[in-house]
């Protein structure tokens, strides 16, 4: 007795650990928008655009150099002033010399480069937009199944059990003759086309939640619980507002609009060679 109340005491515990750990919908989605490696991926891009855009920026400031030289020699520097020799230098030379260069004009060059800087940074972010929208439709989805292939693996639990006392119900009047054979045989494959129909829901379950692990950037095998849906309703959309939307917002358009400005900045770079270059060097 005492081990049973302790086997249930256990289960309980166990279940409310279970229970605690449980995901909602939108913890999923920012679990997932934390630690989805396609996230982190992008984010990484970004900092590398706006990198090379610092780079292209510095291009407009002057270029400073800088040159150090020292010589030495067996014997003093010297040339011959009326026949005789005169020291006109000392055997230990030094020469610093500091430039500095300004470039004035570059055919346009500079200007396209950072542009072009410029639309890779924008690119990079409409970039990681859509990949966090990706990721959180995924991360809803997955949810979503989750529910679905649970319910659906109690729906197939409730139906083996159901079968199974029908079977062992056939079986007890089959051997008191009041069935026929042929009606026993029916349940016992009705039942296990109904244990057949449990584990593929069972294996529905599992894809599920390693589908979900995945975009949650958690171990495939991770046991994750998803909470019930206890969100509103969502109302009937109006489909024509929701398309003007989507052209309007949509990462995919307004990275096309970008990827088209940067073609024209592409041949404005390409035609730089065509003018004179001026810098200012001192």
């Amino acid at each position: 007795m005492r081990n049973a109340i302790l086997a249930l005491v256990l289960a309980l515990a166990a279940q409310a650990a279970w229970a605690g750990e449980a995901l909602t919908v939108d913890q999923a989605v920012g679990e997932a928008l934390a630690h989805n490696p396609g996230v982190l991926s992008e984010a990484a891009y970004l900092r590398a655009a706006r990198s090379r855009e610092a780079a292209a920026r510095a291009e407009f400031l002057p270029t400073l150099s800088a040159g150090y030289r020292y010589l030495n020699l067996d014997d003093a520097p010297f040339m011959n002033v009326l026949g005789r020799p005169t020291v006109v230098n000392t055997r230990d030379q030094v020469h610093w010399q500091v430039s500095a260069s300004q470039p004035l004009f570059t055919g346009f060059a500079l200007l396209s480069g950072y542009r072009l800087a410029q639309l890779g940074v924008e690119t990079r972010d409409l970039t990681a937009a859509q990949t966090r929208l990706e990721t959180a439709r995924q991360a809803r989805a997955g949810c979503f199944n989750l529910l679905l292939a649970e319910k659906s693996l109690a729906v197939a639990e409730t139906a083996r059990e159901n079968l199974a006392a029908h079977e062992a119900d056939a079986r007890r009047f089959y051997n008191q003759g009041i069935i026929p054979k042929n009606d026993l045989l029916k349940a016992q494959v009705a039942l296990a086309q109904a244990v057949q129909d449990r584990e593929a829901a069972s294996a529905r379950v599992r894809n599920a939640r390693s589908a979900l692990n995945v975009v949650l950037g958690r171990e495939y095998d991770a046991a994750t619980q998803v909470a019930e849906w206890t969100g509103p309703e969502a109302p009937d959309p109006d489909l024509s507002a929701q398309v003007e939307e989507a052209l309007e917002k949509r990462p995919e358009i307004r990275a096309i609009e970008t990827a088209m400005e940067g073609k024209d900045q592409e041949a404005r770079l390409a035609r730089s060679p065509w003018f004179p270059r001026v810098e200012m060097v001192g």
